[in-house]
């Protein structure tokens, strides 16, 4: 499960934390349950998001999208994972993972 998170809303972080709090219940019931918390608010954050909740399994910013799932794998192995970035950091999205049934149409109207 992960919850991607926005920081221009208000009252951002809070809201984040709390429905976190509804996640740990779920975590507690379910401890096999992967919980990452990604965006805005977890790149501002940080680890601190780790120290609140202790039993989410992933924080990452959104300058590392393309890293999502090596983050993911390094989770599950070590049990916990964080990938943050510099705000001058390019954002890299991994073209290989792009894939088409079919070629786009024009719509008939």
């Amino acid at each position: 499960m992960l919850l991607n998170t926005c920081s221009v809303r208000d009252k951002a972080e809070s809201k984040v934390y709390s429905r976190l709090g509804e996640l740990g219940v779920l975590k507690r019931a379910n401890p096999d349950l992967f919980i990452g918390v990604v965006g805005c608010v977890a790149q501002q954050a940080g680890e601190g998001i780790f120290r609140r909740a202790p039993f989410v399994d992933l924080v990452m910013g959104p300058r590392n999208l393309g890293r999502l799932g090596d983050l993911i794998e390094q989770a599950r192995r070590d049990g916990r994972s964080l990938g943050l970035a510099r705000d001058d950091d390019p954002i890299v999205f991994p073209t290989a993972t792009t894939a088409r049934a079919r070629a786009p149409r024009r719509s008939s109207r």
